[in-house]
């Protein structure tokens, strides 16, 4: 095989593995967007039982079903504004100084739906239920001072649920009057309705069977209800840093740029082949330098510009020897050399007159005629 046909091969295979190498870094790239970028599908995601959740165990269906019966809904801390028309309770996170001040606010007048069974404020319960549940005993009066709006058809969608035991004053709903799902008991002024769990209000249930019925029955009774959602925390004293609340795309989006980079940084840095020793710059020591530029004014026959040369170097040796500024005229230094050594001014200026040099031999004389008149001003 000839030299040109292994360059041939060498470079063949070179772009063969470069070009293999730069569709397994496509391939990983696009396996990232597919698995970071493919869990939502552009839906609004959150933790379970959130107002802005679009998934199937949040609660924004249940957001825009109220908005749709013009009531407002909001997000509010432990003890809800006197407007509020009912505060809801989806998740007792709450600590027991929050109950007790949530439970002031009951006493004032005020309507709490609490929707988690495992609250110290729910009700004693019962049982479990997994089964579709029926309107059956319905006496919930007055809750709100509205009437709860649900018929004897009524049905819930209900895969788990809780019943609670009816005690004596209290009113119910969906049961037999001794246990049920819906609970509401006296508290002061106003009344804690208990409901067996949040199942009938989440996204992937809410148009289940009369689950809607329900919701809109408790939380917005009359148009223009005030609905407000209460959290765990009240605002401002949550335990989120701002780093919580950069999304998770932004950060998706970082790493994809990061593993790019790193791809791209790889490829471009790995050296196909073995190592090429390189030719370092070779020192050119003075004494070299001034030869190879005599060689090379040599063979450009400049021998006048070499006179030039040499003439401004004598120039500036008899200028610092007998004091004279930089810059003295050829004469007045001819006719002071001349008064200090044995040579004439004609002499001394022979050697310094700037007059054209046609040859090499011409350019010996000068130089001869120059070294006579340093060695006079040197040792006169």
């Amino acid at each position: 095989m000839t030299a040109a046909g292994s360059s041939t091969s060498a470079a063949t295979g070179a772009g063969s593995r470069r070009a293999l190498l730069v569709g397994g870094a496509l391939v990983v790239i696009l396996l990232l967007v597919a698995v970071l970028g493919g869990g939502s599908g552009g839906r609004v995601t959150g933790p379970p039982l959130s107002s802005r959740s679009q998934g199937a165990d949040g609660l924004r269906g249940l957001v825009l079903l109220l908005e749709s019966y013009r009531a407002r809904v909001h997000d509010e801390g432990s003890t809800p504004a006197a407007s509020t028309t009912v505060a809801v309770l989806f998740e007792d996170r709450l600590s027991d100084r929050a109950r007790a001040e949530l439970i002031r606010w009951v006493q004032d007048g005020h309507t709490l739906v609490v929707v988690d069974p495992s609250s110290p404020l729910a009700a004693g319960r019962v049982a479990t239920l997994r089964t579709a549940v029926s309107r059956g005993v319905c006496d919930v009066t007055d809750v709100t001072a509205q009437s709860l709006d649900v018929h004897p058809g009524t049905d819930l969608d209900l895969p788990a649920a809780v019943r609670f035991q009816v005690e004596p004053g209290d009113r119910s709903c969906f049961g037999d009057g001794s246990t049920a799902f819906v609970v509401a008991h006296p508290v002061g002024s106003g009344s804690v309705v208990c409901v067996g769990g949040p199942q009938p209000f989440v996204n992937a249930r809410l148009a289940g069977a009369d689950n809607g019925a329900l919701a809109v029955g408790l939380l917005a009774p009359a148009d223009g209800a005030d609905v407000a959602f209460v959290e765990a925390n009240a605002p401002g004293g949550g335990s989120k840093s701002l780093g919580d609340l950069v999304p998770d795309r932004v950060f998706q989006g970082i790493l994809e740029l990061v593993v790019a980079f790193v791809l791209y940084a790889l490829w471009r840095a790995r050296r196909l082949g073995r190592p090429v020793p390189e030719v370092q710059q070779v020192v050119i020591p003075a004494s070299g330098l001034v030869r190879a530029v005599g060689r090379l004014r040599q063979r450009s026959q400049a021998t006048d510009r070499a006179a030039k040369a040499i003439r401004t170097d004598a120039c500036r040796l008899l200028a610092q020897r007998y004091g004279l500024a930089p810059g003295t005229p050829p004469r007045v230094i001819a006719e002071l050399t001349a008064s200090r050594t044995g040579l004439t001014a004609e002499q001394v200026m022979l050697a310094i007159d700037d007059r054209y040099i046609p040859d090499e031999a011409a350019l010996v004389a000068l130089t001869r005629q120059i070294d006579t008149v340093r060695q006079e001003a040197l040792s006169g």
